[in-house]
């Protein structure tokens, strides 16, 4: 069974998701900081509830969807992360969606999740994980 997010799951279309993807760029392709190898050699890796979610979707953690230049914001201190900022879209049939913000608990991790509609056929998902 997919997870439940703010009830759009019935909504998403993962092959076209999917599809979107392969198009994205890595957050690593034209970078080689830190924070962007952190980002997708081990943060994305961790059992964090939302990146479980959105691999069931059909998400490709790896891929960026917003370009300045890479994407993934990571803060850390001394190899101890803080704080990491991150847009994931989804296409799906959202006409009827409106924008909500939620959060997800988990006992290491704090996530703030904004859901803005793009169009009809697309959501972005701005999430924030401390």
């Amino acid at each position: 069974m997919i997870p439940e997010i703010d009830n759009i799951t019935s909504k998403i279309d993962r092959i076209e998701t999917e599809k979107f993807y392969t198009a994205q760029s890595r957050v690593m392709q034209g970078c080689d900081c830190e924070d962007c190898k952190y980002y997708e050699e081990e943060f994305i890796k961790k059992p964090i509830a939302i990146f479980k979610i959105l691999k069931e979707y059909g998400v490709d953690l790896r891929k960026n969807v917003e370009s300045e230049p890479t994407g993934a914001w990571v803060v850390r201190d001394e190899e101890e992360f803080i704080c990491c900022e991150q847009a994931y879209l989804l296409k799906g049939d959202f006409k009827d969606y409106t924008e909500t913000t939620f959060e997800i608990n988990h006992e290491k991790f704090k996530t703030n999740i904004q859901v803005h509609k793009v169009d009809e056929a697309a959501l972005i998902l701005y999430v924030t994980i401390e």
